[in-house]
């Protein structure tokens, strides 16, 4: 029977095979599915963005380029592939940013764990990291706000702003320009 429905919306990927091609890896401790598909705010064009956490005790040493964690990332990619009608982004949660890693634990979901004990230090070192690290996120996110408020996105100063700081306009117009 040929299926007639819409390609948008027929699932954008085969997660019980992903799930079962994942379990039949040995250096996976965890995998977690997020962003769109896991929010549920998925839309034409949209991929299939999986996190793993791995056993790099148990990665094959190579000698290329980038090494174990980025060889493995890519053979993960391909073979992930199989399972989605559309692209699919691995990243390695052993060497993500605090930042990344706990926004996949917060807005993510546990597709897949190969080792409890691992995943359960790793998601306690990541909120801790990210305790840590989150009043300097907020010290830079602040400036970088600031700075965009008074230069724009661009990076140079618009010209109403400059008129304002040399006191050139009413005070009507420079409280617009606030």
């Amino acid at each position: 029977m040929i299926d007639t429905r819409n390609r948008e919306q027929q699932r954008p990927f085969d997660e019980e095979g992903l799930v079962a091609f994942l379990r039949s890896q040995p250096d996976i401790v965890a995998a977690y599915l997020f962003g769109s598909q896991a929010t549920g705010r998925v839309h034409p064009g949209s991929d299939v963005d999986i996190a793993v956490l791995l056993d790099e005790d148990a990665l094959p040493q190579t000698t290329g380029w980038g090494g174990p964690l980025l060889s493995r990332r890519l053979d993960l990619i391909a073979a992930a592939e199989r399972f989605a009608d559309c692209e699919v982004d691995v990243i390695t949660l052993n060497n993500a940013s605090p930042l990344l890693s706990f926004e996949v634990l917060r807005k993510g979901r546990l597709l897949y764990e190969g080792n409890r004990r691992e995943r359960v230090e790793f998601e306690v070192q990541t909120g801790k990291n990210y305790a840590d690290l989150l009043p300097m996120y907020d010290f830079f996110n602040k400036d970088l706000v600031t700075k965009i408020r008074k230069v724009g996105l661009s990076g140079r100063r618009h010209p109403i702003r400059k008129a304002a700081d040399a006191g050139r306009l009413s005070k009507r117009a420079n409280s617009i320009s606030d």
